[in-house]
């Protein structure tokens, strides 16, 4: 009886971690493959437009990022993209630790071969 209230607790307490601290993963590799597509098409873009559409992002992901928190830079055709965020999670009901995503990006735009 005993086992299996123990068993059942370590169930309870994986799961809860899982539906806790899986989809904050989750949206950090959604914004990562949106900035990473966001710069790979934005040669034409200044990188303020660039920073601009990032923060953007972010706010569509509502994550805690800042235009102060992106850095971008052009070299070329190609755009670099750096940001991070901190965001707590929540391992243990009511223990949470603070964990650091970082988001950097290389941006190239695709190259187009002429058929002759």
């Amino acid at each position: 009886m005993i086992r299996t209230i123990i068993k059942l607790a370590i169930v309870v307490l994986v799961v809860h971690a899982a539906v806790k601290i899986v989809p904050p993963f989750w949206t950090y590799v959604k914004f990562r493959d949106k900035v990473q597509e966001m710069a790979r098409f934005s040669s034409r873009r200044t990188g303020d437009e660039v920073l601009a559409r990032v923060v953007q992002l972010a706010q569509q992901f509502d994550l805690p990022i800042a235009a102060q928190d992106v850095k971008v830079r052009k070299v070329e055709n190609a755009t670099f993209v750096e940001t991070r965020y901190t965001v707590p999670l929540e391992y243990f009901p009511s223990r949470f630790y603070p964990w650091t995503f970082e988001v950097k990006v290389e941006g190239v735009p695709p190259v187009y071969e002429t058929i002759p």
